[in-house]
């Protein structure tokens, strides 16, 4: 019984985690899309997105050297202003955290 309840609550945090309920809520979120840039780098990002179909909606751009799936100061003003009728892109800069390319701090 005790095996049963680690794992119902390890899923239920994954599902979380990983945002498998977020297209039951008032927005959604599609995770780790790629762009390609002018020069061939790819970068990812995740869009978040009023749960509804009437778009376009206004879109609001966050690039960050931060890990895009657990830099909080990013991800609750997302879901916040999703849930209000706007997309919001989280893109993780030029090589950090799995998008290609070098990093440097200032362009």
């Amino acid at each position: 019984m005790r095996k049963l309840m680690v794992a119902a609550v390890l899923g239920v945090c994954f599902a979380a985690v990983y945002g498998f309920w977020s297209s039951r809520g008032p927005f959604r979120v599609e995770r780790n899309v790629e762009t390609q840039t002018r020069d061939g780098v790819i970068l990812y990002a995740d869009v978040y997105t009023p749960n509804r179909s009437d778009g376009p909606w206004p879109t609001i751009i966050i690039r960050t050297p931060y890990n895009k799936d657990w830099y909080t100061p990013a991800i609750e003003p997302a879901q916040r202003f999703a849930t209000a009728g706007y997309a919001v892109v989280i893109q993780n800069m030029r090589g950090r955290f799995g998008s290609e390319g070098e990093y440097t701090i200032s362009r």
